[in-house]
């Protein structure tokens, strides 16, 4: 179990600082290194994806882990975007990319959000 908040670097150089919950963590008692657990790692894809801005070469996955982190439905995010959701459906596959407009209006929803502050639900815990 971690005794300290858990430190991580962004790409721009910037840290941030979350403390996990109980459990969260453990040690190797051989090599003393922290071991996450599923839900920590999560976790911290998640908060990555929302302090990060969006690159222009952002993968399926990227998307779909800030869409997660956002608190939002395939369908909430096409709305947002005024796309369908299907449209969404294909970045978080991989079959298509979204078009640089497109990246920019969820680069400003990523934006807005960070500044009004998100709640990441109580499943982000769950094991």
């Amino acid at each position: 179990m971690l005794d300290q908040p858990y430190v991580a670097r962004l790409p721009d150089g910037r840290y941030f600082a979350v403390e996990l919950p109980a459990g969260s963590a453990e040690t190797d008692p051989l090599t003393g290194e922290v071991i996450l657990q599923p839900p920590a790692i999560h976790l911290l894809d998640r908060l990555r994806a929302l302090l990060s801005s969006l690159p222009a070469n952002t993968t399926p996955g990227r998307l779909r882990t800030l869409r997660d982190a956002l608190g939002l439905g395939r369908d909430e995010l096409a709305a947002m975007l005024h796309l369908e959701a299907a449209e969404v459906d294909a970045w978080e596959s991989g079959t298509r990319k979204p078009a640089l407009e497109q990246l920019t209006a969820l680069e400003q929803i990523r934006q807005r959000a960070v500044r009004a502050g998100v709640l990441l639900p109580e499943y982000a815990f769950a094991s």
